[in-house]
């Protein structure tokens, strides 16, 4: 999975129709660095996500992929005379390793995109199996912030 870092700053500034010939551009860069045999989709939003088969690379070819993606998005994309550029987070999931069903993998790919996004984005990151439990954490810490929102636990000083 990926999705563009900066995006939004693309519709803030030059307007949603910028937006969404971005998406365009992504698109044909997109399809220029994957292979026949890959899929590509866009799930909605700033997000895409490629199907890759693995052959004898295994893992590598996951890699050599996601940074194959990185250079050609990471490229400034000109509009009407504006330099304008993003650069991708992109998580990877890998099956069997990582799961067998598309959902699951859709889940532990976008929990190592965010993880990318969190450590400097414009990267890649592997699904690791840590990153359930850090995903957890947050959302409980976040779920007791609400509570203790609610509840007026906190003062200002």
């Amino acid at each position: 999975m990926l999705d563009l870092d900066k995006f939004k700053q693309v519709n803030d500034t030059l307007g949603h129709a910028a937006g969404d010939q971005l998406f365009c551009e992504v698109a044909f860069r997109l399809r220029a660095a994957i292979r026949d045999t890959d899929v590509q989709a866009r799930l909605g939003g700033d997000e895409f996500a490629i199907i890759q088969p693995l052959d004898e690379a295994g893992q590598e070819g996951a890699v050599v992929l996601a940074l194959s993606i990185i250079q050609a998005i990471e490229r400034p994309f000109d509009f009407d005379g504006h330099a304008l550029s993003v650069g991708p987070s992109v998580g990877i999931a890998l099956a069997p390793q990582h799961g067998r069903e598309p959902r699951e993998l859709l889940t532990k790919a976008d929990l190592a995109l965010y993880a990318a996004k969190a450590e400097g984005r414009n990267d890649f990151r592997l699904f690791r199996p840590e990153m359930v439990k850090a995903a957890h954490t947050q959302k409980a810490l976040e779920n007791d912030l609400r509570k203790a929102i609610a509840r007026g636990e906190f003062e200002l000083h």
